[in-house]
């Protein structure tokens, strides 16, 4: 069983990554992405640098939340969810870079207008694919751990010894309960066979 105990600083560091990745695209976008070329003079006007700080802040709010839902969870947390959210946002927003910057543009009128429609419309899509990702997270059923009462595995109705056993030896194997919690109670459960 590969979980975290609440408020590890490994929690932090997925979810500042996630982070960093939503706002490294918006910078690079900002910066990188075709602008809009219009009128007779060729003005341009970088779309991406005024609207992507939008997006990227909505986008942060749903990792800020989602971070939040998991960090709230009565039972540890699986790693496996950290990374989900990490891998999952950090991607969404690496295809939002790589779309902003060499995705098509739209060319009209017999005064070329260059429309940036990629950089435009894929940070919403973005923010759509980040609210999948945290929603997901969040939606994520919660790693069945026993309970420990008082420093001590409780008792569960049905569970066998031998369950009992390996229940305590992954409790402890997560650091969940001490060694000298788990030799007491393995031998009171022992005692009982």
């Amino acid at each position: 069983m590969d979980v975290d105990s609440h408020g590890d600083a490994r929690d932090f560091v997925y979810a500042g990554l996630a982070v960093a990745a939503i706002w490294l695209a918006v910078v690079l976008t900002s910066v990188y992405a075709p602008a809009l070329v219009t009128g007779s003079q060729h003005e341009h006007l970088h779309i991406a640098a005024l609207f992507n700080w939008l997006w990227g802040a909505v986008a942060t709010g749903q990792v800020v939340v989602a971070f939040t839902a998991l960090n709230r969870r009565q039972a540890p947390v699986a790693r496996s969810l950290w990374l989900t959210l990490c891998a999952g946002v950090s991607g969404v927003w690496l295809a939002v870079l790589f779309v902003s910057i060499f995705g098509p543009e739209f060319v009209t009128g017999s005064d070329p207008t260059m429309l940036p429609l990629a950089a435009m419309i894929s940070p919403i899509v973005g923010v759509f694919a980040t609210a999948f990702v945290c929603r997901l997270v969040q939606a994520a059923p919660r790693e069945p751990t026993p309970t420990v009462a008082n420093g001590a595995l409780a008792r569960q109705p049905g569970a066998s010894v031998a369950e009992q056993l390996r229940q305590l030896a992954a409790l402890r194997a997560a650091d969940i309960v001490t060694a000298e919690e788990y030799a007491a109670k393995k031998a009171e459960l022992l005692a009982r066979m």
